[in-house]
């Protein structure tokens, strides 16, 4: 393992501890926090129905706080971790755009960002999702260049549980499909 993505992944779990208690559990965190707490017949009425968005990220909390307990810092803790999951696939997103050093800022750029920081302390999917956009175009991007059924497993994967972590994913999934569909159309240009 590279120890300078080990150091930036140790960076962004430090960077979201910080004064990760010092603020009261918010609506939506505490409406996440009341899903997670409910029996299984309850939390699959939610996820199937009542309040599908996030799905995913209810289920991991469910698991989270039967091991952990419902306390303020138990709940928050998922999400600095799923956040710090976030590094390792942005650096790999990164290396594969640009080599290395891209990798390597993007990594550093994602672990101080004060708005993912934000996110990363609170009781909502946003770090889930991140993580699982990034390793979506990562494999995305893997396909297109060495197409292969690993890569495009990977992809579909990545992308589904990235929905189920939340719906703003389409929106990565659409810029991927335009993206498909502009090199289609450059390749149709260059067949000339």
């Amino acid at each position: 393992m590279d120890p300078a993505l080990v150091g930036l992944t140790v960076l962004a779990i430090v960077a979201a501890l910080i004064r990760l208690d010092s603020k009261s559990l918010w609506l939506d965190e505490a409406v996440s926090v009341t899903h997670a707490r409910l029996g299984l017949s309850g939390l699959w009425g939610v996820v199937s129905g009542g309040d599908p968005n996030m799905g995913l990220y209810y289920v991991a909390l469910h698991v989270w706080v039967d091991l952990f307990g419902s306390g303020q810092t138990a709940v928050r803790l998922l999400s600095v971790l799923l956040g710090a999951l976030a590094i390792p696939a942005i650096f790999l997103l990164g290396t594969r755009i640009g080599g290395r050093m891209t990798g390597l800022a993007a990594g550093l750029l994602l672990a101080l960002a004060p708005f993912f920081v934000h996110y990363e302390q609170t009781v909502r999917s946003y770090a889930l999702l991140v993580t699982l956009a990034s390793l979506s175009s990562y494999f995305f991007l893997g396909g297109i260049e060495r197409p292969s059924r690993g890569n495009w497993i990977g992809y579909v994967l990545t992308s589904v549980l990235a929905v189920y972590a939340h719906y703003l994913a389409g929106l990565v999934l659409l810029v991927q499909a335009l993206t498909l569909l502009a090199l289609r159309r450059q390749a149709a240009f260059t067949r000339w």
